[in-house]
This record gives C-alpha cells, sequence and structure tokens, in this order.
C-alpha cells in the first residue's frame, strides 16, 4: 500500500430536490425516465429490460469460464456471474445495460440510441432500486461509510452544497482547523444568493 497523509474528507452534497429537478433535466443515461413529471419520475423503478446484446456476452463469459474451470469461483450468494464484463469494469448483476457495443437497434429512444447506466442495487442482488431516491441514498451511505474505514481518514465532514452558498465557508474551515490543528491562510468565502432550480 501507498503511504498517505493523515486526511479529512469533506463530502459534500445537494439537496434532493434540487438534485433530482436537476437529474430531470438532463436524464443522460436514464431512456426510461425521460419526458416523465415529477411523481412519475421518483416512482418508476431505477431500471429498464435488457437487450439481447447483455444476455449474449454473459453467456460467451460463462462458457468460457466454463471451459477454463474458473465458473465456480466467479458466482457469488446470489448466484450472479462476477466477472467484471461490462463497461466501466461492472459485473453484469451490477448495471443494466452491460454491453460495450449493444446492437444496432438496441435502446432506441426519441429517435436515437442511447447508452443506458442504470445501477442495481449495492448487495450484489442484481435487484432494480424502487426508485432514483433509493439509489441516491445507497450511494451516498456508502461513499460515506467506505471512506471512513481508510485508515488515513481522520474524519469525514459531509456538508450541503446550498447551505455552504447559504452560510459561507467560515464554520467549515473552523471545523477543519480544530481537527487538523492547522490554521487556515485563506479567506472565508461570504454567503451567496443564488438562484435555485424551480422545484414545481
Amino acid at each position: 500500500d501507498l503511504p498517505h497523509n493523515t486526511t479529512i474528507v469533506i463530502s459534500q452534497f445537494r439537496n434532493p430536490y434540487i438534485w433530482i429537478a436537476a437529474m430531470m433535466d438532463k436524464p443522460q443515461h436514464t431512456p426510461v425516465h425521460r419526458h416523465l413529471d415529477w411523481k412519475t419520475y421518483l416512482t418508476t423503478p431505477w431500471t429498464m429490460p435488457r437487450e439481447k446484446s447483455d444476455y449474449d456476452l454473459l453467456e460467451k463469459h460463462r462458457q468460457k469460464s466454463a471451459k477454463d474451470g474458473t465458473n465456480a469461483t466467479l458466482v457469488n450468494a446470489h448466484g450472479a456471474f462476477t466477472k467484471e464484463i461490462c463497461k466501466q469494469q461492472f459485473q453484469f448483476h451490477e448495471i443494466v445495460s452491460c454491453a460495450f457495443r449493444p446492437g444496432k437497434k438496441e435502446y432506441h429512444f426519441d429517435g436515437r440510441q442511447r447508452k443506458p447506466y442504470y445501477e442495481m442495487r449495492n448487495d450484489g442482488s442484481g435487484i432494480p432500486y424502487g426508485s432514483v431516491l433509493d439509489m441516491r441514498a445507497d450511494k451516498i451511505r456508502n461513499h460515506v461509510q467506505t471512506v471512513a474505514t481508510f485508515p488515513f481518514v481522520k474524519e469525514v465532514l459531509v456538508t450541503q452544497y446550498e447551505e455552504l452558498l447559504r452560510q459561507g465557508t467560515k464554520l467549515l474551515i473552523e471545523r477543519v482547523e480544530e481537527l487538523s490543528g492547522v490554521k487556515a491562510h485563506c479567506e472565508p468565502a461570504p454567503s451567496q444568493d443564488r438562484p435555485q432550480r424551480s422545484v414545481d
């Protein structure tokens, strides 16, 4: 392992209402969730049907693993194939869609081919999240709890972007000074009054 200095991690998240509005405004890689109203967007499961190219890719790797005798070591407690065969080094049960290059007639929405990135639940089950908010909550928990276990991390400070704008950075800087024992050499940023996205 590489040596690390003692670290204070600042995790910043957006207000969930504003975050949802931004996600709806630019629904990249989530074609099933395009053009939905607020309530439908939040209650539609965070997934979509797989196309044939995903299953073809999975079967290809299953057969290859069967030949080299590694199949038994590539199955998790839920029976899912755990080799990182998908785009961005995901495993098959972790994401829809999986294939790097889906068929030319697959995943077409609004007159063009899309590239879905629907992440499944972070428990190895391959079950989709019930909503985008469930995924967001799981990602935040996973990030904060995982980072806190790193031996070189002294503290994880969680802050909200909008609160930081309203309050300025004075309190956050003072907390970092307290934890680190080091005096800041910068001036705190003052509070800012910025227009918010509409969440009506």
